[in-house]
């Protein structure tokens, strides 16, 4: 029977791979996808918005350390040259990362049913033996570069800022708590000074107090910088490490995997769309300035435009009573004549 004529049933000629894969990315996956880019789009908006620059998460994470570190510390403004320059150094680092996604599979291509089904199947290119024990006609460079690229992927993508973040996160938090520390510590032996002087002045204490206050305050913003950081390196490691595991044991395997492997690659995959929408959650959750921030941010865009409608009306209004009462005043003139 000539294979053009054969109609192949619907299950064959389903696009996912399996009912979790249909499950996850036909139900679940467009609400999270809109919440994630209106989400995304908020924190962009806060993040940009007066002069609040938006950075990653490694960079943060270097910041906050060395502001903690020093004080006085500050962030110099990048010229326009260098800025365009850097990123686009980043996109096409990015771009030479991430290509092997374009040739890491081979594409067959059948039509059935009288070319009424098409049918496509793509074999990974780092298989020994492709299934049905056909030979892999893939050149040994190109499986090379895709096995490289992968492992270099999961190593500079996922597993080196991961632990960039957890060791920078624990310097924060020890330079945090080594500050508090040193302010408690430092406020400590000046009271001690002033009670073994016995002479307190009215003007040493007011002044101690502020100090007291100011180093509150202080410790405060720390604190509420250490947990927004503590959140949003636990929310990236929970939804992008299992992918870069598995990412990589694919990687290094060369033999076709079974069923529940493949599950374990489609759970993984979707924690991945899923720490990219939890963005907003770990903000919002974590932050109260943020908060504040998009309260503010979405008060002065909303309000703005409603304060241009309402004056654009009472513009309107006040032009047609001007008009009334001129031709009002013009009967009158003509009914005194």
């Amino acid at each position: 029977m000539d294979s053009s004529s054969l109609c192949l049933p619907e299950t064959q000629l389903r696009l996912s791979g399996s009912n979790l894969e249909a499950f996850l990315y036909t139900v679940l996956f467009p609400p999270i996808c809109l919440f994630g880019v209106v989400g995304n789009a908020l924190t962009i908006l806060v993040l940009v918005n007066n002069d609040f620059m938006s950075r990653l998460v490694v960079g943060v994470c270097f910041e906050r350390v060395a502001g903690v570190r020093s004080p006085l510390h500050r962030l110099t403004t990048p010229s326009r040259g260098k800025l365009t320059t850097g990123l686009l150094s980043l996109l096409t680092f990015c771009a030479a990362l991430t290509f092997y996604n374009h040739v890491s599979h081979h594409c067959f291509i059948k039509s059935f049913c009288n070319a009424s089904q098409i049918m496509a199947v793509c074999l990974d290119v780092n298989l020994d033996v492709w299934p049905n024990n056909r030979t892999n006609i893939s050149p040994p460079a190109l499986r090379t570069y895709v096995a490289a690229t992968r492992a270099a992927n999961a190593a500079l993508v996922v597993f080196l800022p991961m632990i960039l973040l957890v060791v920078l996160n624990m310097m924060l938090l020890y330079y945090v708590k080594k500050r508090s520390f040193f302010m408690y510590a430092s406020l400590g032996r000046v009271s001690a000074r002033m009670r073994k002087a016995g002479d307190v002045a009215l003007p040493f204490v007011g002044t101690l107090f502020r100090r007291h206050s100011d180093q509150i305050l202080q410790q405060r913003t720390e604190h509420r910088v250490a947990v927004t950081v503590c959140a949003v390196v636990t929310s990236f490691t929970i939804t992008q490490a299992p992918s870069a595991v598995v990412l990589t044991v694919n990687s290094l395997l060369k033999e076709r995997l079974d069923a529940h492997w493949y599950h374990m690659t489609t759970i993984t995959s979707f924690l991945v769309v899923i720490g990219k929408s939890l963005n907003f959650v770990v903000f919002c959750l974590s932050s109260s300035s943020f908060r504040r921030r998009l309260i503010n941010t979405l008060r002065s865009k909303y309000g703005s435009r409603d304060e241009k409608r309402s004056h654009s009306i009472n513009t309107t209004y006040t032009r047609c009573d001007s008009r009334d009462s001129r031709i009002l005043s013009q009967k009158k003139s003509f009914q005194s004549i």
